[in-house]
């Protein structure tokens, strides 16, 4: 997971034969989002992760008698609840939104961020790529590829690249993600030359769309005091449900991805929320399997997350489509008086604080909850 920032301008929406650029993005959004949740959510895949989920569950819950089976079947559907009625939220430091009026439009991620500044950050791409796609999808196209509009993927290559899930034509499948790698994978990175001569690292894919990536947020299923993340501020955003449905969940940090602890192969849908207990415990994130047997299963609340922490007891959410303000994106706002250091904001500053916070709830529709 990424330090957010949720005081950035929406990238525009110039239109181009007709259909905008923001519509296009979403376009390729949504394409990418229904062609994962089509192999995460097969039967098959299905009904083998929640056998795997009820057996590691029997290992730690070993029931005896005529009902054990039934028991732990009602621990799965429990664990399986709790989760997905829990909020996603979206961490962040009231002083850094607030101070000054705030009427930004959108939420931006790191990657529109970097379209802005500049300032690519090559090793968050590294850990991104490798938990978004399979390993069996084909590279992004480098600078001398002809586009994928006028090129499709070679013939001799369609058959090798064929769907590990889900229904439909094996081909048809690889031409979908050849096109989606087109748009979405930064490709190799190429170094250029800043005023002062330091190596600045640039996505080499010449189709590369940054606002096709990934926003961040979190399942705060402990439903703790200031949300999922505080290291990153301790107030918060909790999402429209809406959000839930459409996005991929991770146990742990994904720059776990940096060490190989994680992959796209431990992706899983709203549907399956109920085998993070099963990744936890195969990646050994006891921490993790600790704090959803206590919240998940016995229902009680937990503390703030501690920075130290933190690789091990985040449930990332991933949502690839746009954190609109202006589509009622956001259902509360809680507004902290806890800096980031720890102590409590000035009086002055805390005033102006709830001030441009409850302006900003009133036209976006959301609900202000101020918290310590």
């Amino acid at each position: 997971m990424t330090s957010p920032n949720i005081s950035s301008s929406s990238t525009g929406s110039s239109r181009q034969g007709g259909r905008s650029q923001d519509e296009k993005t979403r376009d390729v959004q949504h394409t990418f989002v229904n062609c994962r949740l089509q192999a995460l959510n097969n039967p098959e895949n299905i009904k083998a992760l929640r056998e795997e989920t009820l057996a590691a569950l029997r290992v730690d819950f070993p029931f005896q008698g005529k009902l054990a089976v039934e028991h732990i079947r009602y621990l799965f559907t429990i664990l399986t609840t709790r989760l997905q009625k829990a909020r996603l939220t979206i961490n962040f430091a009231a002083d850094a939104w607030f101070m000054t009026e705030n009427t930004y439009p959108s939420y931006t991620q790191v990657y529109e961020r970097a379209m802005k500044t500049g300032n690519w950050d090559e090793i968050r791409n590294k850990a991104d790529e490798a938990v978004t796609f399979p390993d069996t999808w084909p590279p992004a196209p480098v600078s001398s590829s002809p586009r994928l509009t006028s090129s499709p993927l070679p013939a001799e290559k369609r058959a090798k690249l064929t769907h590990t899930g889900g229904a439909g034509s094996g081909t048809v499948d690889a031409l979908r993600h050849h096109g989606l790698a087109g748009k979405m994978k930064a490709g190799d990175w190429r170094d250029i030359s800043s005023p002062g001569g330091d190596r600045i690292p640039y996505p080499g894919n010449p189709q590369f769309d940054p606002r096709t990536r990934q926003v961040f947020a979190a399942v705060d299923y402990g439903r703790r005091p200031h949300g999922a993340a505080p290291f990153y501020g301790f107030s918060f955003l909790v999402l429209a449900n809406r959000f839930k449905t459409n996005a991929l969940y991770f146990a742990g940090d994904t720059y776990r991805a940096l060490g190989g602890d994680t992959s796209a192969a431990n992706q899983l849908s709203f549907d399956l929320l109920g085998a993070l207990y099963l990744y936890a415990k195969r990646d050994g994130l006891n921490l993790l399997l600790q704090d959803l047997r206590t919240s998940c299963i016995h229902g009680m609340r937990l503390p703030d997350v501690k920075l130290t922490l933190q690789m091990e007891l985040l449930v990332e959410a991933h949502l690839f489509e746009p954190v609109a303000f202006d589509e009622k994106a956001i259902e509360e706002l809680h507004l902290s008086r806890t800096t980031r250091q720890g102590g409590d904001y000035p009086p002055d500053v805390w005033d102006k604080l709830v001030t441009n916070a409850e302006k900003f709830c009133k036209v976006h529709g959301c609900r202000l909850v101020k918290i310590d």
